[in-house]
């Protein structure tokens, strides 16, 4: 598992044109007329990052609700539809629109190297590095990402080991998920890198303890 000024240029930065029902500048507009605004950039951050995560968690509980620390009623429906762009979401775009979210709302991304990877080029390049693999490789395998940010190449990597062994015991899979390697020096990223993990192997073993 991974180890441990607002920039208006975080929406003018080449991304794709469409992001579901809710765009990243709609979202940006509906923090700024919430008392949100007043909180620093990482605060802001890790605010919306928090309820993303809850929802995430909970998003086929009946009974959830959210906590005491609510978004403001417009905000969060704004951050849901950002979510949530279509019905039903599959988790694999839920957590691709988190991990947009981390990037897009990351208080210095130049400074701090933060480049946005399109999911379907994190795909493109994890399909192409598993060509050099012989398949009887897999059993025993690591993947590190050295910059792993939110966990985009890692989360693909999981997928693909799965979808290259589609009978892979869960001992396996715990075995792969114990070895998606990543460090960043982003901290906040890093807990959503974890966080995907722990939801694919939810999704996939909802009854087992975490790797």
């Amino acid at each position: 598992m991974p180890q441990s000024a607002h920039p208006d240029s975080h929406f003018t930065r080449k991304m794709p044109k469409k992001q579901g029902k809710v765009t990243l500048k709609k979202l940006w507009t509906a923090v700024q007329n919430t008392r949100l605004a007043t909180l620093s950039p990482e605060e802001i951050r890790e605010h919306l990052l928090h309820h993303a995560f809850l929802w995430i968690e909970n998003t086929e509980s009946d009974r959830f609700q959210s906590p005491d620390d609510a978004l403001p009623e417009e905000l969060g429906k704004r951050l849901r539809g950002f979510l949530f762009p279509e019905s039903p979401t599959p988790l694999r775009k839920q957590l691709e629109q988190l991990a947009l979210l981390s990037e897009a709302f990351h208080p210095s991304p130049k400074a701090h190297g933060v480049f946005y990877t399109p999911p379907d080029l994190v795909q493109w390049i994890v399909d192409r590095c598993f060509e050099y693999v012989s398949p009887s490789e897999f059993i025993r395998f690591c993947v590190y990402d050295p910059a792993c940010g939110s966990g985009l190449f890692l989360w693909a990597a999981y997928e693909k080991l799965k979808a290259l062994h589609p009978n892979a015991n869960e001992a396996q899979c715990r075995y792969w998920q114990e070895h998606l390697l990543g460090t960043d020096i982003d901290h906040s990223a890093l807990e959503v890198a974890r966080f995907g993990l722990r939801q694919l192997w939810r999704r996939d073993y909802p009854l087992t303890p975490l790797p």
